[in-house]
């Protein structure tokens, strides 16, 4: 068994703590990462509150040998999943790959849960829930969520994780099956839900801008060119700088050289995190990522992160 609750302000620091999630975190914004996170985990079932600040380009996958299910967390919570738009009214549904992809702004706050393929695959089939199969199989899910019952869930998922808090210390057995009885109530009225929830909110139809926005993102994540141009990104991804221009400020809220600098400074700052207690010096590893004037490299760092490039390692 597992239970975290703490606050973070470098979310390399957190992500160390989001137990059997393997996530990398690019900040797009400016000097605001906030973190909150209220994890419980054990072998079969994993129930979390996370709520970031900031806006975050999460990439990585959810746990190995679980499925994994997304609950708003409040009523303003909106965000962009594996290139969908995503509010208050659904229910998201990992795909079997696990693969997150996501862009997350300051009201980012949810409710995960992830259940292990053999429990799923035992209640599937110990209740008929052949409507959880079908949601499960393939690709991800959207799912209607109603407010009802969402309130309900969510009065749950509290109360379980205020109980965990409590007791983890003591190991009690007695609290240790209350818990399992808590998380088994909760597991099964969301695959009954589910279940019966047959109406799949997403569309087939991809935009060209989505398209472009796809191609642009791998050739960034892949390339590690120090001056990549927006007009190469435009002829990679087959569209207009305008097009090209839309389609980053409507998913990100930052312009395409906005976010290749991020991303550059980002990957300074994982660098110098993955080097620390070896001999190196922040003016080679700033170069090796396109950034040759020291002195505005400090103060780009600084304002996107809120402390110098040195105090990553001292």
């Amino acid at each position: 068994m597992h239970q975290i609750k703490a606050h973070f302000t470098d979310f390399d620091r957190f992500k160390q703590f989001a137990v059997g999630w393997e996530l990398d975190f690019k900040l797009l914004s400016r000097n605001n990462f906030n973190a909150y996170l209220n994890l419980y985990s054990n072998d079969t079932f994993q129930l979390g509150r996370t709520s970031l600040s900031g806006t975050v380009h999460q990439n990585g996958l959810a746990p190995k040998g679980f499925r994994t299910i997304v609950f708003p967390a409040t009523t303003t919570v909106c965000y962009n999943w594996l290139h969908k738009d995503v509010d208050v009214r659904q229910l998201l549904i990992f795909p079997r790959d696990r693969t997150l992809e996501s862009v997350s702004f300051d009201n980012f706050d949810v409710y995960v849960l992830s259940v292990s393929e053999q429990r799923l695959n035992e209640l599937i089939e110990s209740f008929g829930f052949r409507g959880v199969e079908c949601a499960f199989s393939g690709s991800e899910k959207h799912l209607y969520l109603d407010p009802d019952f969402l309130q309900k869930f969510l009065r749950n998922a509290k109360g379980f994780l205020q109980f965990s808090n409590d007791t983890h210390k003591n190991d009690s057995v007695r609290d240790l099956h209350i818990l399992d009885s808590m998380a088994s109530e909760i597991l099964f009225k969301t695959l009954k839900y589910i279940d019966r929830t047959c109406e799949v909110s997403h569309s087939d139809v991809i935009r060209k801008r989505d398209v472009a926005l796809i191609r642009s993102l791998n050739h960034i994540a892949e390339t590690q060119s120090k001056h990549l141009s927006i007009k190469e990104l435009c002829k990679i991804s087959k569209v207009s700088e305008r097009t090209l221009e839309y389609a980053f400020l409507e998913k990100f809220q930052v312009s395409p050289s906005q976010y290749i600098k991020a991303h550059r400074l980002n990957m300074v700052k994982k660098e110098i995190w993955k080097l620390q207690g070896q001999n190196f010096l922040v003016s080679d590893i700033a170069a090796k990522f396109g950034f040759y004037h020291m002195g505005q490299f400090s103060a780009d760092f600084k304002r996107h992160f809120g402390l110098n490039p040195s105090k990553l390692y001292k």
